[in-house]
């Protein structure tokens, strides 16, 4: 319409928060459901030698029998590797188009070039993963040391460390 001003522009403050939990929460989704294949890779590469045999379709299939799917591959590390994703994707995501705009406007640029955009894709994921990296360490830890625990005992009975102590879950 003619007269009317155009509405403003959302602050940088109340956008930044916004990208990182939207694009955070669909990435943590998509972990959610693929945790299962995350933690499997994992407790095949910390597999003993003597046990390094099998199929992986074997190995995945003796876990869920033995283990069942949720204690066996899904549980293990899925608050953390959620907690990962979130941080990562929703950080780099979130503060991208603002590290890039900073960056343009830095260099006195009319317009954003694939230098300015890779530049901005390169700091905007070097702080993300930064940020992450603690939960990704921790989620590895604890897919690594699945297994089942001897009530008893409290000592694992499957996976990597069966015969040890089980870890905190998480």
């Amino acid at each position: 319409r003619k007269g009317m001003a155009a509405p403003a522009p959302p602050k940088v403050r109340d956008t930044i928060p916004n990208n990182i939990v939207a694009s955070g929460t669909v990435a943590a989704g998509i972990v959610a459901a693929t945790n299962p294949l995350d933690c499997l890779r994992v407790r095949w590469q910390v597999l003993p030698r003597h046990d390094q045999g099998r199929s992986l379709i074997a190995f995945s299939r003796e876990i869920v029998s033995r283990e069942g799917l949720w204690l066996g591959l899904w549980r293990h590390g899925l608050g953390a590797n959620m907690a990962a994703v979130f941080t990562c994707t929703g950080v780099r995501i979130g503060i991208y188009p603002h590290v890039r705009d900073a960056l343009v406007a830095s260099a006195g640029a009319a317009n954003k070039d694939a230098r300015t955009m890779a530049a901005a894709g390169l700091l905007s994921g070097a702080v993300s993963f930064f940020c992450s990296t603690p939960f990704f360490q921790a989620k590895t830890r604890l897919q690594a040391e699945a297994g089942l625990v001897d009530p008893r005992t409290g000592l694992l009975t499957t996976g990597a460390r069966a015969g040890h102590a089980a870890p905190p879950q998480g």
